[in-house]
């Protein structure tokens, strides 16, 4: 008679024992589904970095092709900038030499007008 006292006690025990399983297994299930998520953003991030890592290749290599053409530029924009200075001079003595002339018709119009007011 002893076992019908103890198989109360072992159907509780079995009872407990089951639904920590159970909690176990859907323990499991989590930590599974959460490592599964886990590696794909670290699979993600690293497809994310490599697909950078190529970006700033191609802007390293896009820089230095600008940077070269710079480079082969220069001498061309230095001899422009001596063109354009050297037109501004001339555009600057031509508008002193025109406003002389102006100056100069000026007063050769009023000699003219004073002599016409002679006469």
């Amino acid at each position: 008679m002893e076992n019908n006292g103890s198989q109360p006690h072992d159907l509780h025990e079995n009872a407990s024992v089951k639904e920590k399983v159970g909690l176990l297994e859907v323990q499991l299930s989590m930590y599974q589904e959460d490592f599964a998520n886990e590696r794909q953003d670290r699979e993600r991030a690293i497809l994310n970095i490599e697909k950078l890592k190529d970006d700033v290749k191609i802007l390293q290599n896009d820089l230095m092709q600008h940077k070269l053409l710079l480079e082969d530029m220069e001498p061309v924009i230095g001899i422009q900038t001596q063109i354009c200075k050297q037109m501004l001079r001339e555009s600057r003595e031509t508008l002193a030499t025109t406003k002389a002339e102006l100056e100069a018709a000026k007063e050769e119009i009023a000699v003219k007008v004073a002599q016409v007011k002679q006469y």
